[in-house]
């Protein structure tokens, strides 16, 4: 008889996902800088359209 290991289930990144762990990363320091600024509003531009990609997807 085989024992059967318990895996944990693997949720897959969507890009939104990744796109919020380098806005969250950029945060880390707590300040920005102008060139941190810049590609913070960049990130968000990003973010929002990954997520009506995915929205639109799930609709």
């Amino acid at each position: 008889m085989s024992e059967q290991l318990d895996t944990p289930t693997t949720i897959p990144l969507t890009a939104s996902d990744v796109i919020n762990c380098r806005i969250r990363a950029l945060w880390a320091t707590g300040v920005l800088s102008p060139a941190g600024r810049e590609e913070y509003g960049r990130l968000l531009v990003e973010w929002e359209c990954a997520m009506r990609a995915e929205q639109e997807l799930a609709a």
